[in-house]
C-alpha cells in the first residue's frame, strides 16, 4: 500500500508535460510571425498567377492548425516553409528576402522543435507513470479482495468482524479517512438479559444518517463490533425480529468505545 501511495499522482505526472506546453506558446507564436513574413516575400516574388500555389507548396495548408496551437501543425507550417526558401532563395532574395531571415526561419523552427521533442518525451514518461500508477492499483485491489476473502473466511462464526472485511473498509483506510477507532457492545433481551443472536447494528452520523459500511450483526453471545470510527458523535441503531428498535447516542474520543443496548420484545 505504501507503495502504491508513493507514486506520483496525477498532478505530479503531468506537471513537466504541462509546463512544457505552456512554453511551446511563444515559440509557436515566433514561428508564426517567421511564417507570415516568408508570406510577404512570396508574394513580392513571384506573379499573382502562381502566388496562391507556391503559398501552398510553403506550408500555408498548415497555418491554421499551427495558429491553433496543434503541436503537429506548427511541425508541418516550418518544414515546409524551410524546405521552400532552400528551393526558391533566388527568387526570394529578388523579391526583397534579407540575406539573414533563412537563418533566422530556421532558428525560429529549431527552437520549437527542441522543445517540442521534450515536451513528447515527457508526455511518453506520463504515462508511462499513469500506466505504472493504474497497474499498481489494480494490483493493491486483487490483494485487498484476496483478503477479505481470507478474513470472511477466517471470521465466519464472527459476523461483527466478519462483515467489516469489505473494499469500502479499505478503500477508506487507504485514503487515510479511518483510523482504529471502534465501538463494541453486547445486544441483549431488555427482559431476560439474555444475549440475542442476529441483531442489526449500524452505525449513523450524529443527525442520523447511517454511515456506509458500519454495520454489524451480533455473534451466538449477543456481541458486535464495527471498526473504522473517527473521533466524533455518533448514533447506534440495533433491531432484531420480535424487538423494537433502538437508537443510542456515543462519542468516540481516541479509542475504543463500549456500548451495549438492551432491546424490548415487541409487544403484539
Amino acid at each position: 500500500m505504501a507503495g502504491v501511495k508513493a507514486l506520483p499522482d496525477e498532478a505530479q505526472r503531468d506537471e513537466l508535460h504541462t509546463t512544457l506546453n505552456k512554453e511551446l506558446g511563444p515559440l509557436t507564436d515566433n514561428c508564426l510571425i517567421a511564417w507570415k513574413q516568408l508570406e510577404s516575400y512570396i508574394r513580392d516574388s513571384f506573379p499573382s498567377l502562381v502566388y496562391q500555389d507556391k503559398l501552398n507548396a510553403a506550408g500555408h495548408g498548415f497555418y491554421y492548425g499551427a495558429s491553433q496551437k496543434n503541436w503537429e501543425d506548427v511541425q508541418g507550417l516550418m518544414n515546409d516553409g524551410e524546405l521552400f526558401i532552400a528551393a526558391n532563395t533566388t527568387e526570394l532574395t529578388t523579391g526583397g528576402m534579407p540575406a539573414a531571415f533563412a537563418a533566422s526561419f530556421t532558428g525560429a523552427k529549431d527552437a520549437f522543435d527542441a522543445k517540442h521533442g521534450v515536451f513528447l518525451q515527457a508526455e511518453e514518461t506520463a504515462k508511462v507513470l499513469r500506466d505504472e500508477k493504474v497497474s499498481a492499483n489494480n494490483k493493491l485491489f486483487q490483494v485487498a479482495m484476496a483478503m477479505c476473502d481470507d478474513g470472511k473466511k477466517i471470521f465466519r462464526q464472527e459476523p461483527a468482524i466478519r462483515d467489516q472485511f469489505t473494499w469500502t473498509t479499505i478503500q477508506a483506510l487507504i485514503k487515510g479517512t479511518q483510523s482504529s477507532h471502534s465501538v463494541k457492545g453486547l445486544v441483549s433481551d431488555a427482559d431476560t438479559t439474555l444475549p440475542i443472536e442476529g441483531a442489526n447494528v449500524g452505525v449513523a452520523d450524529k443527525d442520523g444518517v447511517p454511515i456506509e459500511g458500519k454495520e454489524a450483526v451480533s455473534a451466538a453471545d449477543g456481541t458486535y463490533k464495527i471498526i473504522g470510527l473517527k473521533n466524533g458523535n455518533y448514533q447506534l441503531k440495533a433491531e432484531a425480529d420480535g424487538y423494537d428498535g433502538i437508537e443510542q447516542g456515543f462519542e468516540v474520543d481516541g479509542g475504543a468505545v463500549e456500548v451495549d443496548v438492551a432491546l424490548v420484545p415487541t409487544v403484539i
